[in-house]
């Protein structure tokens, strides 16, 4: 339910604890192709969750929130991900 309405959970989650967030991690989850439901976290721009929203959230709440990039198993594969994510965002 979370991953198919993951939008409206986020403001669910958002409304319910806004002013106690105090930073946020970034990525993205996709459903794999296996015989039962499983999900998994990855890098931005490898799944289906709705990075723009979730980034709109945030800076309803703060706008110079610190947000942390995670599952990047490189600095190369870092800046890539940086530099998708930041245009994607429009953070150019």
């Amino acid at each position: 339910e979370r991953f198919f309405w993951h939008e409206e959970f986020l403001e669910k989650t958002f409304n319910l604890l806004g002013q106690k967030i105090r930073s946020c991690h970034i990525k993205d989850v996709k459903l794999l192709n296996a015989y039962t439901f499983m999900l998994q976290e990855c890098a931005c721009g490898e799944g289906d969750f709705n990075l723009e929203k979730y980034v709109e959230l945030i800076d309803r709440v703060d706008s110079e929130m610190p947000v942390l990039i995670e599952h990047i198993d490189s600095d190369e594969k870092y800046i890539e991900i940086l530099q998708y994510t930041r245009k994607r965002l429009n953070l150019q």
